[in-house]
Order: C-alpha cells, then sequence, then structure tokens
C-alpha cells in the first residue's frame, strides 16, 4: 500500500513537472527543447514530436497531444 501511495505521488509529480515545461516553452519562444527525459508524443495530425516542448512551438492550432510514444500506422504516423 506504501509503495502504491509513493508511486502514485511520483506520478503526478512527473506529470505536473512535464506540464509545467510545456508552458514555458510556449511563453518563451526560445527556450531549448532538447530534453532527453522528456517523452516522445504522438499528435492528432499523425506526427510523433521528440516531446510537448517541440509539439507546443511547431504552433500546432486546432490539434492535441493523443498520447505519449510514437504515432502508430492506423494513426497516421509519420
Amino acid at each position: 500500500m506504501k509503495f502504491a501511495n509513493v508511486s502514485l505521488l511520483a506520478s503526478l509529480l512527473i506529470v505536473e513537472v512535464s506540464a509545467r515545461l510545456r508552458f514555458d516553452c510556449v511563453r518563451v519562444p526560445y527556450i531549448i527543447c532538447d530534453s532527453p527525459s522528456l517523452p516522445k508524443v504522438c499528435a492528432s495530425n499523425g506526427v510523433t514530436y521528440e516531446n510537448g516542448c517541440y509539439f507546443d512551438k511547431a504552433n500546432n492550432k486546432g490539434m492535441r497531444i493523443l498520447h505519449e510514444g510514437m504515432c502508430s500506422r492506423s494513426e497516421g504516423g509519420r
């Protein structure tokens, strides 16, 4: 039970930090997005971006991130 609570807390912390990093990418246009710790993301346009920061910098109006990881062929993966 203790392990599950610690794991949940760690997961929430990672999501929060990742969300803050993505916000900074949009707000600060010259930010460098290279970070091996951020996961690749699959966007609704079928493109796999190196991370959410690159997705945000691509200024994808009307698109959203579908999931972490690479897009599959069925998602139009490119």
